[in-house]
């Protein structure tokens, strides 16, 4: 009997050792580096460079949904503004692709929604209603 709790004890302190040091581990190697180091350490800024790699066909469908939320925006607080930003984009999917990816070319350091943000307003104006 007594060796029998003795070796209970002994396994049950063995298993919170290791419940301990598991946790130790989790700690040291799992959250400790993402309290420390900040999110764009670890992740990089996302660039058009980098989205210049991607297939054609997740780049077109990028460009869409992203034109397509700034439409809905664009239609909400000003319908001309949204017309204008369909019937330049949907009249012709794949130029109006090609024109977007030719600015980012010529600037690969900055982020695919900040040069589609600016190819619409270029072609269409601004999205800051509060100014118009």
């Amino acid at each position: 009997m007594f060796y029998q709790v003795f070796l209970f004890a002994r396994i049950r302190v063995f298993y919170l050792a290791n419940v301990r040091l598991e946790a130790i581990i989790f700690w040291v190697f799992v959250i400790l580096p993402f309290a420390i180091l900040p999110q764009n350490a670890i992740a990089g800024v996302f660039k058009s460079s980098e989205f210049l790699t991607w297939k054609r066909n997740s780049q077109d469908f990028y460009i869409r949904t992203s034109i397509g939320m700034a439409g809905l925006i664009a239609t909400r607080n000003d319908k001309a503004h949204g017309k204008c930003l369909d019937d330049w984009y949907f009249s012709d999917e794949d130029a109006a692709n090609e024109a977007i990816l030719d600015v980012m070319r010529e600037h690969p350091d900055y982020h695919p929604r900040g040069v589609i943000l600016a190819v619409l307003e270029k072609r269409c104006g601004s999205f800051t209603y509060s100014a118009r």
